[in-house]
């Protein structure tokens, strides 16, 4: 089961709610596969035919932010590396803005250590749990 937190920017007043955990959909690395976008499904199932020995790695959803202006993408976790570990794919995108890799925000007490405003990039923030979810 997954749950929610909705968080409030005490400067600005902007707004997010974020999945977190993982739901009955998790229950297999193909069931989880499916949840890509139709491209992305693609390419990585062309990976996993044409390359033996992918490893692969999946988690639930999380919160990934850019380091340089604080965007954020809140989604699950596929990853697939060849036996050097090097990156074939992986469902975490990178900044649209800065092109930057984002970074997973670690959560604990049901807050964000470490997250910033994606606006105003303010760290007052109010937090809320807000859902809980299968």
């Amino acid at each position: 089961m997954g749950d929610g937190l909705f968080i409030r920017c005490k400067d600005c007043d902007h707004e997010n709610e974020f999945m977190f955990g993982m739901g009955f959909l998790f229950s297999s690395f193909e069931s989880v596969l499916e949840l890509l976008p139709h491209r992305k499904y693609n390419f990585a199932k062309e990976i996993l035919k044409n390359n033996k020995n992918t490893k692969s790695q999946y988690d639930g959803y999380e919160v990934y932010q850019c380091e340089k202006c604080a965007s954020v993408q809140n989604t699950f976790l596929i990853k697939l590396t060849d036996e050097k570990n090097h990156v074939l794919m992986s469902s975490i995108t990178k900044c649209s803005r800065c092109k930057n890799s984002r970074k997973k925000i670690k959560r604990k007490n049901n807050k964000l250590i470490n997250y910033k405003c994606p606006k105003c990039k303010s760290k007052n923030l109010y937090y809320a749990e807000s859902m809980m979810w299968d």
